[in-house]
């Protein structure tokens, strides 16, 4: 609003002087509320052991409650200078984070995660993170939220997952491992395997039926002990079920080692178990099948075809499918008898 020849009224200057008023008030008050929100940060914590915390954008100046610290392994009250935080993540986890927090800034959207780090003390720890983001006039200014130590949790899930991958009965990796493992080595860090090694316990039955059940699962529990001693070099040995056991071979392999190898497992569940006084005998039959150009699917079959072969023409012996061998089926170890 103007005067006479331009000059500015009086109430214009005093609207001005309002404006500047309300807009100071409100940044004080920004910063009253912000202040407030540290101090709440720093004095609260939450049940369960999980500790809050915000991060400032403009500078990364962080503020803790006191399970922060006590999660990172650090003494209550110490300064905090988030590269030297950073530091203490595993690289992996490092690296996620980064990557995580990047989004949320960028999108105006929180996230959680959960990331292993080595405090002070050398103490490996999983903490479970989530983070919210505050926006102001649409710019984000802060990330917040809880930090919680986690790690019995993980080793427990960890715990399960092993004892789900195991069989009960003689320690060993189950059908369940053994199939993720034969179809998907790369999920566990794994080329495909060099040979597949079948074995069947020839004679099993006979001890179930003469001795009971105890007599038979001692019988499984030596059998398996065994194999996994003669088969010290295999990826992974596993009962499949029954009296049925699987080895992986990792690759290379050549013929003459798998030769070498049938004929150790034949002999060696040829020797007597002895239980209870009693001396319990079986025998195995083997069949092999070395890695070629074929499918997982592939493997198995010839595998189980070899033994097949092996039980038909009498047992207690071990076959080699060799698609790269001038026969189909060699034979790789003396037969034995018994069984």
């Amino acid at each position: 609003m103007s005067g006479p020849a331009g000059i500015p009224h009086p109430e214009a200057g005093e609207g001005a002087v309002a404006r500047l008023a309300i807009q100071s008030a409100i940044i004080r008050a920004q910063a009253a509320l912000l202040k407030r929100q540290d101090r709440i940060i720093r004095q609260a914590d939450l049940p369960g052991g999980a500790g809050l915390w915000s991060c400032r954008l403009r500078d990364d100046a962080l503020d803790w409650s006191g399970n922060s610290f006590d999660v990172f392994g650090l003494a209550r009250g110490t300064r905090l200078h988030r590269p030297r935080i950073l530091d203490m993540y595993d690289d992996a986890s490092r690296r996620l984070l980064e990557a995580l927090r990047a989004r949320a800034i960028a999108r105006g959207a929180g996230f959680a995660i959960d990331t292993e780090i080595v405090t002070p003390r050398g103490e490996r720890r999983w903490l479970r993170s989530r983070a919210g983001i505050e926006m102001r006039d649409g710019v984000p200014v802060r990330l917040f939220g809880t930090h919680q130590d986690v790690t019995m949790d993980i080793v427990r899930l960890a715990e399960l997952q092993r004892s789900a991958d195991l069989d009960a009965l003689t320690g060993l990796p189950n059908r369940r491992a053994f199939e993720r493992r034969f179809r998907e080595p790369e999920a566990d860090g794994r080329v495909a395997p060099g040979a597949l090694i079948l074995i069947d316990l020839d004679g099993f039955k006979a001890i179930n039926d003469e001795h009971g059940h105890a007599a038979g699962d001692a019988c499984l529990k030596r059998a398996g002990a065994r194999l996994a001693q003669i088969c010290a070099g295999a990826d992974l040995v596993a009962r499949l079920g029954g009296d049925e056991f699987a080895v992986l071979m990792p690759a290379p392999v050549e013929t003459s080692a798998l030769s070498t190898l049938g004929a150790a497992i034949v002999a060696g569940l040829a020797r007597p178990f002895p239980h209870g006084g009693l001396t319990l005998k079986v025998g195995a039959s083997v069949g092999i099948a070395r890695a070629g150009k074929g499918s997982h699917h592939d493997l198995f079959s010839r595998a189980d075809a070899a033994l097949y072969a092996v039980k038909k023409t009498g047992r207690n012996a071990a076959l080699i499918d060799d698609p790269e061998g001038d026969e189909k089926l060699r034979a790789a170890a003396a037969r034995r008898s018994g069984g």
